[in-house]
């Protein structure tokens, strides 16, 4: 009995020592915010295990932190502008490149939490005053003077508008267009953010020639990560070739087996072949459906048709008139794919 007690005793000392050892290697701008006159400080932290996005997180966490303490209702508006938050959604970065998600579970509640948290990639005037890694966490430090702010948010606002004038005016089935559009997208909610912040430090920006809100409408799902997953493959292989060559030439991903993907191209044909004496005729019917896959939506369909014949029998005809719907296929979705995405396809 007296042997059990001691060994408790001893625990609980270790352990209070370990913990009393933690606290004490905390930077002390962690244990206590700095104040500063007319000067707002943030702070943020991300495990370790996150790699090298940990410090990315923490500071874009740091600037949430002080954009809080400017407007507590900012977090709302922000959180779609947070590369972090679309890695975590979906998997892949903003070029459709799958990434690497392999986190432990303190990981995974860090990014579950994450999506509570106002989380801001951009704060002008800002800057990392302080970095420092303890144990498995990172911390960061973010130091933002308000007369700072104040006079590189109307430099900022000025370089944003010239970008939405830009928007406004882009094509979307294009590839150069879709590019301006996501680029505006990103700059409207930047500078709808930055309004909401503006009255908290006693600032006016100027109003807008473009309604930031126009822009965001007009992009559509283009602002989401162009990962397509192809169905109907396997029964109708040459619709999914020509899938497959249109997608490498938009640019955009294919996602194989069970990868994450945010769009669907559903590949279908009909099928009709005719005995003409020594002729077979086929004609094909083929329908290419663009479907977005988190909310199920069918956004438009892409036909083709095509009437082949050959002496070489029913499947030599059928392969000649899938052949020659291949580069109608490819032209068409290269024309009107993006426009699809963004709701302003008008094709009929």
């Amino acid at each position: 009995m007296v042997r059990s007690l001691t060994l408790c005793v001893v625990l609980v000392m270790t352990i209070s020592v370990w913990a009393d050892d933690e606290a004490a290697a905390l930077p002390d701008w962690v244990r206590e915010r700095p104040v500063e006159a007319d000067v707002l400080y943030g702070m943020g932290q991300a495990p370790v295990g996150l790699g090298a996005a940990a410090s990315h997180f923490a500071r874009n966490l740091a600037f949430g932190d002080i954009a809080s303490q400017i407007n507590v209702h900012v977090s709302q508006d922000t959180e779609l502008m947070s590369s972090a938050h679309s890695v975590v959604e979906s998997g892949v970065d903003e070029h459709g490149a799958e990434i690497d998600r392999e986190f432990d579970s303190q990981e995974e509640a860090f990014l579950t939490t994450m999506r509570t948290r106002t989380v801001i990639p951009f704060l002008p005037g800002a800057e990392v005053a302080a970095q420092e890694q303890v144990e498995d966490q990172v911390y960061v430090l973010v130091r933002m003077p308000r007369e700072r702010f104040r006079s590189a948010t109307l430099e900022r606002i000025a370089v944003i508008d010239r970008v939405l004038a830009q928007a406004a005016a882009a094509d979307p089935s294009t590839l150069t267009g879709v590019r301006i559009l996501r680029q505006g997208y990103a700059r409207a909610i930047e500078r709808q953010t930055l309004a909401a912040l503006a009255p908290g430090v006693d600032l006016v920006i100027p109003e807008p020639a473009i309604d930031p809100a126009t822009i965001i409408a007009r992009c559509g799902l283009l602002i989401e990560p162009q990962v397509y997953r192809i169905a109907g493959a396997e029964r109708f292989p040459q619709l999914a070739e020509s899938v497959r060559a249109a997608a490498d030439m938009l640019g955009i991903t294919i996602a194989e087996g069970n990868a994450p993907a945010r769009f669907q191209f559903t590949v279908h044909a009909r099928e009709r072949v005719r005995e003409q004496g020594q002729w077979h005729r086929a004609a094909v019917t083929a329908t290419i459906t663009v479907t977005h896959l988190p909310s199920g939506q069918s956004l438009g369909q892409i036909r083709q048709r095509s009437d082949q014949a050959s002496t070489q029998g029913k499947d030599e005809s059928l392969a000649r008139a899938y052949d020659a719907m291949d580069q109608p296929i490819i032209d068409e979705l290269e024309q009107r794919l993006f426009a699809l995405i963004a709701g302003a396809d008008v094709a009929e």
